[in-house]
């Protein structure tokens, strides 16, 4: 911790103590420790959840690439055309 970091940490202590009271300040660190912990998790989950989609996505789209391999595009079904670009009889 730097010096001004620390000076700063002081300060916000002391005026922790004159506002809260010595009485409450531990009760009230300890909430708000177990809260910072609680979002610590629940944001580290929701990572886990996140990359595992993503995992899963990729691997079902390296082991099934005929699934959008052969399909049409919109442009191409709009415009009348096969996979291949050729015009469709009408």
């Amino acid at each position: 911790m730097h010096v001004h970091q620390f000076t700063e940490f002081i300060l916000i202590v002391i005026v922790a103590l004159i506002v809260i009271g010595p009485d409450k300040l531990p009760e009230i660190a300890k909430t708000l420790g177990k809260a910072f912990v609680e979002f610590k998790r629940a944001g580290e989950e929701l990572k886990r959840t996140v990359n595992e989609t993503a995992a899963g996505l990729d691997k079902a789209h390296k082991t099934d690439p005929a699934s959008n391999a052969g399909a049409p595009s919109a442009e191409k079904k709009e415009a009348g055309e096969d996979k291949d670009g050729k015009k469709a009889p009408q």
